[in-house]
C-alpha cells in the first residue's frame, strides 16, 4: 500500500496556516489515523505554522514550507520557515505554550533553527503501519 505524502509551500499568513493545517490533516487521515491522533496532528502543525508566522515574519513575509511522509509507523512532518532563527522576545504576542504542545502531542520532536530559518520536526505514531 502507498502511503500519503506531500511537499507544498503556503503563504506564511494566517490564511496560509489554515491551508497547512488542513493539508496536514488531510495526509493524516489518509495514513489511517483516528479522529483524536488526526487532531494532535492539525494542533502540533498549527502551532508550529503559527509561531513561524508570528516570529519570522513579524518584520518581512515568507513561505511556510511542509514535508510530510508516513514512514517506519510514523507520520514524520516537517514545517519551515525562512525567518531568522528562533531568539527571545520580551514583546511576544504568544503565551509562549507553542512548543511545549508540540512536544506534548508528538512522539518525537525536535526545532533545527539557524539564521537561514527553523525547521519543526514532528512525528506521531500511525496505527496503520502495512
Amino acid at each position: 500500500m502507498a502511503y500519503p505524502e506531500i511537499e507544498a509551500t503556503f503563504p506564511g499568513t494566517p490564511p496560509g496556516v489554515g491551508e497547512l493545517r488542513r493539508a496536514v490533516a488531510e495526509v493524516a487521515r489518509r495514513a489511517g489515523m483516528p479522529d483524536a491522533a488526526v487532531d494532535a496532528v492539525r494542533l502540533a502543525a498549527s502551532e508550529a505554522a503559527s509561531n513561524a508566522v508570528i516570529h519570522a515574519y513579524r518584520e518581512h513575509t515568507g513561505d511556510l514550507r511542509l514535508r510530510a511522509r508516513v514512514k517506519e509507523g510514523e507520520l514524520q512532518l516537517v514545517i519551515a520557515d525562512e525567518g531568522a532563527g528562533l531568539a527571545p522576545r520580551t514583546d511576544s504576542p504568544g503565551l509562549g505554550l507553542g512548543l511545549p504542545i508540540m512536544a506534548h502531542v508528538s512522539k518525537r520532536f525536535e526545532v533545527v533553527s539557524g539564521p537561514d530559518g527553523t525547521e519543526i520536526h514532528l512525528a506521531f505514531r500511525c496505527e496503520r503501519t502495512g
